[in-house]
C-alpha cells in the first residue's frame, strides 16, 4: 500500500473509533476530512515526539556552523556593512567577525539588519578604515556558549549525544549549542511522514490519539463519555505498543558501559 493509502486507513480507523463517518481520499470536501487533515500532523508529530519509537529514530554527525569569507567590511561610524553573497543570516542573529587587522571588526555581533547579499552591525568602537585581513564570519550563540550546530530539520526530539563524552550543551531553537568546536554524533527521533514505515501498534496509536482530538469536534464536546473511552484505549495501546518497541533487538547500554571494540551498541560503531 502506499503512504497516503495508509494514512487514509489511519484516518478511517480513528473515525471508525466514534462512530463518524468513513472518507475515500484525502483531497475529498467533507467535514470528516477536513477535520483529520487539519490535525494530522500536529497529532502525528506530538506522539512521535513524546515516545522513544524504534522506527523513528535516527542517528547523524553535526558540524558547526561553517565559516565564510566575506568580500569586503566597509564601515560608517560604528556601523559595519559585511558583503556577502547569499549569507543566509537575519536580522537578530548573532556573528563572529574574525580576522580582520582592525580590531573594532572582530567579535560577537549581532546583525541589526539584512539583506541578501550584506549585513549590518554596530561596533563599540569606529575604526580607521575598512577592514583588511583574512576575514571569516561564522554564525555563533552571542553569549554562554561558543558554537551552535543546526539540528537536522527532520528533528523532532533529541535522544542522547554520543561523543564528545559528557558535552554541556543546550537546545535553543532549531540549534544545538555548547562550547566544542568539532563534529558532534547524536540520536534522535525524526518526523516519520512515510506512513509505510509506522509499524501496526504505532498505527493504531496515532488512530486513537486522532480519534481523541477529533471526537470532540464531530461529535460534540457534550460527548465526555467516548472521548474518556478514546484517552483509555489509547493509554492501553501505547503500552502494548512499548512493550513491543522494548523487545525489538538488544537492550540498549549506557554508553560509559559500552566496549570500545565490540557491541551491537559500541559508539565507535555508530558512525
Amino acid at each position: 500500500m502506499s503512504s497516503d493509502t495508509i494514512q487514509v486507513d489511519i484516518i478511517n480507523s480513528a473515525l471508525a473509533e466514534f462512530g463518524a463517518t468513513r472518507i475515500a481520499s484525502l483531497t475529498e470536501d467533507t467535514v470528516e476530512r477536513i477535520t483529520a487533515t487539519d490535525i494530522f500532523a500536529e497529532v502525528r508529530d506530538r506522539l512521535l515526539a513524546d515516545y522513544s519509537w524504534n522506527f523513528a529514530i535516527k542517528r547523524k554527525s553535526l558540524t558547526p556552523a561553517a565559516e565564510q569569507t566575506p568580500t569586503s567590511i566597509t564601515y560608517s561610524g560604528t556601523t559595519a556593512t559585511v558583503n556577502l553573497t547569499a549569507h543566509g543570516y537575519s536580522a537578530d542573529m548573532f556573528v563572529r567577525i574574525a580576522g580582520a587587522n582592525q580590531d573594532p571588526y572582530n567579535g560577537d555581533w549581532l546583525v541589526a539588519s539584512a539583506s541578501t547579499n550584506s549585513f549590518t552591525y554596530v561596533m563599540d568602537d569606529t575604526p580607521t578604515a575598512n577592514a583588511s585581513g583574512t576575514l571569516t564570519v561564522e554564525q555563533v550563540p552571542g553569549f554562554e556558549y561558543d558554537y551552535l550546530y543546526t539540528l537536522p530539520s527532520d528533528n523532532l526530539r533529541i535522544l542522547e549525544l554520543y561523543e564528545p563524552a559528557d558535552l554541556k550543551y543546550v537546545i535553543e531553537s532549531n540549534y544545538l549549542m555548547c562550547d566544542e568546536d568539532e563534529k558532534i554524533w547524536i540520536k534522535y527521533i525524526k518526523q516519520v511522514t512515510d506512513y509505510t514505515l509506522w509499524p501496526p501498534p504505532a498505527r493504531k496509536c496515532l488512530a486513537l490519539a486522532l480519534a481523541v482530538k477529533m471526537s470532540p469536534k464531530l461529535r460534540g464536546v457534550a460527548d465526555v463519555s467516548t472521548r474518556t473511552r478514546l484517552k483509555e484505549d489509547l493509554e492501553t495501546e501505547l503500552l502494548r505498543a512499548s512493550v513491543v518497541n522494548a523487545i525489538e533487538g538488544n537492550p540498549n547500554t549506557p554508553k560509559e558501559m559500552q566496549s570500545l571494540d565490540k557491541g551491537n551498541f559500541s559508539w565507535q560503531t555508530e558512525r
